[in-house]
């Protein structure tokens, strides 16, 4: 099918969306942590998954994060990459951690980009 990208005079370049699946749930990661290049891309994909477990606990009373090796296992990533992506996390300053005690996965506190 032929689409017409001529817009204001500019031809192609044009980024075509077949459908929406509004239905699916989505996160929204911040222009500014996909372009900081102190981050690895796991870290950039890393922050917008906190979002979406943050998003699941807040409004679908579903368990958030329950901790590294979970998230792992749900992601299909192994432990010590989460955990490299999380300290690289904090590093930046767009993480940190509350202690809650033995046996509890810590707090997370996801801080926007400034």
């Amino acid at each position: 099918m032929a689409r017409d990208t001529k817009v204001q005079g500019k031809v192609g370049g044009y980024i075509f969306i077949e459908s929406t699946e509004s239905d699916q749930p989505y996160v929204q990661v911040p222009i500014r942590i996909i372009k900081d290049q102190r981050l690895s891309s796991g870290a950039r994909m890393l922050y917008g998954i906190l979002k979406w477990c943050g998003w699941r606990q807040q409004w679908r009373n579903e368990p958030g994060y329950q901790g590294q090796r979970l998230l792992a296992d749900e992601f299909a990533v192994p432990v010590r990459s989460v955990k490299r992506y999380f300290e690289e996390l904090r590093e930046c300053g767009y993480l940190e951690t509350e202690r809650v005690g033995l046996g509890q996965p810590d707090n997370l506190i996801i801080k926007p980009p400034e």
